[in-house]
Parts: structure tokens; C-alpha cells; sequence
């Protein structure tokens, strides 16, 4: 079965990204009888201590999900997916936003079948800016492409290709080449048994002539819980602990240290709590 461009190597890019935090960050969700749901967030920046929050408003009108966010920088989107086109597979998302006065928009239109995905996505302006990905699969394998087109430059501002392959649910390797062919990253993710995994991933940039490799763990607890641990090969070391505190609340605690060159004053911690 073929899947979109964007979720090509996905497990390996979760376990080694996803839950590794810095900030705090306090989540609420509800949802009302009529299946209207509502997401408050608010985010304190381990960087400065700055604070921002936005409200996410997510329904279902005529079939469709209408998604509306509002930020406290003063910015809002709204989004709507229309899926029920007459066509098994095609999807079409329409989004809008307004930031200081001025308006944007995006039209993306996604096809899923059999054997191949087609993404095709175009900003809306009179100069757009137009992505288009295609994704064939056959026998586990999966060979895809993207690439973007400005039409004020008439030409391609960037193209990358990936080829994947998946055994069924254990293990997957993705190999992809970023920029045109200027950078690669190759990655690997594998469930050794329930309750422990592993992923590691190695990207090198061309121009700069860097070479970073990571590698992650990701095990269930005897209490319940998950222990995630990261470490690359510029140094760091990055721990993450995610807890259910009772059904619908989660938590998230994570921390990074530097090795190479010793920790720097304390670490800091990220945490994040999710109510439901």
C-alpha cells in the first residue's frame, strides 16, 4: 500500500525526534457531544521564558473537517479537507491564514490508490509557488520523488527522491537524497520485540562536508510508561520519559547533555502535559 511522500521513513523520524523537548508545554482537550473538539495550548520558551498559546476548533461540517486555530501572536488559520469528492483516495485541503493584516492561502490536493500516491500542493498568489511528490509501491518497496516550481523564477527550487522499503511492520530503511543531490540521510528503524525498538539514522551535507549519525532506543516500562534515549555523534545526549498519569493525561519529561565537551551549568529539562 503506498503512502504519502511526507510519511516515507516516519517511524525512525519519530522515534528519534518526537517526545525530545525543551520547552513546557500544557495541553487541553476536549470534546463536545456534538463532535466539536477543542485544543487550548501554551508553550514557555526554554530559550527566553517567553509565552504563547493558540486555540485549535476542529469539526465535522456536511462530512468534511473544518479546522480552525488562533494564535496569541494574533494569527489565524482555517482549513478545510474535502474528502467525500466521488473518488475513492482523492483529497482536497484548502487553507487560509491571516498574519498582521495580510492573507494567505494554500491548495493541496492528495490522490492515495493501489499502487501509487500523487501529493500536488500550490500556494495561492499570483506568483505561486507549486510542490508536487509522487509515491509507487509494489512488494514492500516504495520509490518516491518531489520536487518545487516557482513560476515567478520559472525554474525548480528543489528536488528530492526516496527509496523505502518495509517488511510488513518490523522493520523499514529509507534511503534519500535532499537538495538536488547535495545531502543524503539514511535511515533505519526496527521492532526488535514488543516494548523495545531502535532507530538510527546517518545524514551528510555535501557543501559543508558534514557527517552526523544518531542513534535511539525507545523501551516499554515495567510500570507502564515508555524510556527514550538518543546520542549523535556531535556529542549529545538526549533522554526522554513518557508517563500516563491516569487515562487521557500524558506527560512528558526530556533533558539533553552535551558529552563532548562536558555539561555547561544544568540541564535543562522540557515538559509537557497533555489533559484530555
Amino acid at each position: 500500500m503506498p503512502i504519502l511522500y511526507a510519511d516515507l521513513g516516519k517511524v525512525a523520524k519519530k522515534l528519534l525526534n518526537d517526545d525530545y523537548i525543551a520547552d513546557r508545554k500544557l495541553q487541553v482537550k476536549t470534546t463536545t457531544a456534538s463532535g466539536v473538539t477543542y485544543t487550548a495550548t501554551g508553550v514557555q520558551s526554554a530559550k527566553d521564558d517567553s509565552m504563547d498559546g493558540d486555540l485549535t476548533i476542529k469539526a465535522k461540517v456536511s462530512g468534511n473537517s473544518v479546522t480552525t486555530k488562533l494564535f496569541t501572536s494574533g494569527k489565524a488559520t482555517a482549513e478545510t479537507t474535502l474528502d467525500r469528492l466521488g473518488v475513492d483516495g482523492l483529497a482536497l485541503k484548502l487553507k487560509a491564514a491571516l498574519a498582521h493584516d495580510a492573507i494567505s492561502g494554500l491548495a493541496t490536493g492528495e490522490y492515495i490508490n493501489k499502487g501509487v500516491s500523487v501529493t500536488l500542493q500550490s500556494s495561492l498568489t499570483t506568483s505561486p509557488i507549486v510542490d508536487a511528490s509522487v509515491v509507487l509501491a509494489h512488494a514492500g518497496w516504495r520509490l518516491g520523488a518531489t520536487t518545487s516550481f516557482a513560476t515567478e523564477a520559472k525554474g525548480l527550487t528543489g528536488a528530492n527522491a526516496t527509496l523505502a522499503y518495509a517488511d510488513g511492520g518490523e522493520s523499514e530503511v529509507t534511503a534519500t537524497l535532499l537538495n538536488q543531490a547535495t545531502a543524503a540521510v539514511v535511515s533505519y528503524s526496527h521492532m526488535v520485540r514488543p516494548g523495545f525498538a531502535v532507530a538510527a539514522q546517518f545524514a551528510y551535507d555535501q557543501p559543508s562536508k558534514e557527517c552526523v549519525v544518531t542513534a535511539g532506543t525507545k523501551t516499554a516500562l515495567p510500570g507502564g510508561g515508555w524510556a527514550k534515549v538518543k546520542l549523535d555523534s556531535l556529542g549529545a545526549m538526549s533522554l526522554a520519559f513518557i508517563h500516563e498519569v491516569r487515562p487521557g493525561t500524558t506527560m512528558v519529561l526530556s533533558s539533553r547533555v552535551g558529552l563532548k565537551d562536558g555539561p555547561k551549568g544544568p540541564p535543562k529539562l522540557g515538559l509537557s502535559l497533555v489533559v484530555e
